[in-house]
């Protein structure tokens, strides 16, 4: 072979490949440095706003007024039946500030990790009773467990037995046990460890969509919590 094909005797594309390669080099270096500065710089989002003191659509505010009212008059007359308390004719009253919570909105939660300190009485919906076999839910919640261990007022617990399951009432399966005094005495007897486990100083009972046949029954059963649970000393709340 007299001479090679690729031989270039200037040295001219010897000099352009070395300027190439550098060039490259360089660019390559700028891009990293660009995406690098985006990551360091990338903007953090605000926390989600879990706070449930929203302001209520205004077709709601008459309805609410006279929810606003009724709930007056009820604090009233428990204020003067409360033990130590009075009428407001101008003497001293016993306040309770009671906060209700569900386990699943984390807007529930939220607000109660935020007053919690304000709170005399807390009132878990942690237990639900339906079906026609009266089967009871009893839901476990980590994060209250947590919430009640850094309070700075750890409040007196009252959990809450309810009659749904999944967003659904119930009143058919629990106007059912209403209505049978060895079923009433069977709740009664289960709800018994799941207070001592809270440390409970009573319970709330709250069965709704229950027909007007039910009521009765009903007024029955807390008849015979309250004298179940007097040697407990817990309260029985509706």
């Amino acid at each position: 072979m007299g001479r090679p094909i690729f031989y270039d005797a200037t040295g001219r594309r010897n000099r352009l490949t070395i300027r190439a390669f550098l060039g490259g080099l360089v660019l390559l270096i700028v891009t990293i440095g660009v995406f690098a500065a985006t990551i360091a710089d990338a903007p953090i989002p605000r926390p989600l706003n879990l706070e449930m003191e929203q302001k209520r659509p205004h077709p709601l505010l008459h309805p609410l007024r006279q929810i606003g009212y009724a709930a007056k008059t009820v604090t009233a007359r428990v204020a003067a039946w409360l033990p130590g308390s009075v009428s407001p004719a101008g003497h001293a009253v016993k306040q309770v500030k009671l906060g209700f919570y569900v386990p699943w909105d984390d807007a529930s939660r939220a607000s109660l990790a935020a007053h919690i300190g304000e709170l005399d009485w807390l009132v878990p919906g942690l237990i639900s009773v339906t079906g026609p076999d009266h089967h009871m839910t009893v839901f476990p919640d980590r994060p209250l467990a947590t919430i009640l261990a850094a309070a700075p007022k750890r409040p007196a617990i009252l959990p809450m037995v309810q009659n749904i399951l999944n967003g659904k009432w119930d009143p058919q399966g629990m106007a059912a046990l209403l209505h049978d005094p060895k079923a009433r005495a069977e709740l009664l007897d289960r709800l018994e460890p799941q207070l001592v486990a809270q440390n409970a100083i009573g319970v709330m009972f709250d069965f709704e969509a229950l027909p007007a046949s039910a009521q009765g029954d009903y007024q029955r059963f807390i008849g015979e919590a309250k004298r179940r649970y007097a040697a407990n000393g817990w309260l029985v709340t509706l």
